[in-house]
């Protein structure tokens, strides 16, 4: 719930309330459902945006706030249907189509992601946060010359976002624009020290161009900011096999695989290392483990 939401929370606290005395009650209690909210305090701020909902069941602040509740607590579908009724109660606040486009995208559900945001936009073209759900939309989609126009109008209209410049990072090296890529990597580094995909990211660009040494230095920044960071641990693990470190390699492959059971990747170098340092004990159980993984990733491997 942004600052955006609270204060119009605020605002919209008397909206169609009813009874002797709501114009008095429903101001306040929306105000202490949006303090409850932002504090993480969700089965509260649901209790009170349902209390008024009670009162009035056709309070589109009241509806959108209690679908960003639901998404937050794992149920997105009634999050779609809450925030979709808010939308037929009232279409043009851009609010609630910028947030039911972000629970679309985290459904995988990116084309309704994509008109709800180009709703957003045309609503406030100003708003850099629906510009970016539509550029992170559209990059899942794999428009990539599409995303990458509406990543660079992000950081052209807030230079300081690190997600804009995130996005653009990760379009540009998908791109093969890999100098760019990088240049927008290190600006996210230089706003977010603690980002640790970018430092992954990073590290694995630097690593493609054989400089292990400071590779290492970006994963290790990684797992400084997320020490449970499977991706960061798995590359480390490749960067220090490249470096002569066996057997640190295996023992931070160790790390990625338990971290992360079903990362192919990972079990992948944990029995390549293994095999390296000539450990063969389990072998038959670690690669047929490698092969049941890879096979969900890539169904047409020969048996």
């Amino acid at each position: 719930m942004n600052r955006k939401q609270r204060r119009a929370a605020a605002k919209q606290g008397g909206a169609g309330a009813r009874g002797p005395d709501a114009a008095n009650v429903g101001p306040a209690l929306l105000a202490e459902a949006a303090r409850q909210h932002e504090a993480g305090r969700l089965a509260e701020a649901e209790r009170l945006y349902r209390r008024l909902l009670a009162d009035d069941p056709n309070r589109p602040d009241c509806l959108h706030l209690l679908g960003l509740v639901a998404h937050q607590t794992g149920r997105s579908e009634a999050a779609l249907e809450l925030i979709g009724r808010a939308i037929a109660l009232n279409d043009t606040d851009p609010d609630f189509h910028n947030d039911i486009a972000g629970i679309y995208q985290s459904l995988g559900r990116f084309d309704r992601a994509v008109v709800h945001c180009r709703k957003a936009l045309a609503l406030d073209p100003r708003s850099a946060a629906a510009r970016l759900n539509l550029a992170r939309a559209l990059h899942a989609q794999g428009d990539l010359p599409a995303a990458l126009a509406e990543y660079q109008r992000v950081v052209e209209q807030q230079p300081g976002s690190f997600q804009g410049h995130y996005g653009l990072a990760v379009a540009l090296y998908a791109q093969g624009n890999r100098e760019e890529g990088m240049s927008h990597y290190r600006r996210v580094l230089e706003l977010r020290p603690d980002h640790a995909e970018a430092h992954t990211d990073l590290g694995i660009a630097l690593a493609a161009r054989g400089r292990w040494d400071r590779a290492i230095a970006q994963y290790r920044a990684a797992l400084a900011a997320r020490p449970d960071s499977a991706d960061a641990l798995n590359a480390l693990g490749e960067a220090l096999m490249m470096t002569g470190e066996l057997r640190p390699a295996i023992a931070t492959a160790q790390r990625a695989v338990t971290l992360k059971p079903d990362f192919a990747r990972a079990h992948a170098n944990l029995a390549y290392f293994k095999a390296q340092a000539c450990e063969w004990r389990n072998f038959d159980r670690v690669a047929a483990q490698v092969l049941a993984l890879l096979r969900q990733e890539t169904p047409d491997i020969p048996p």
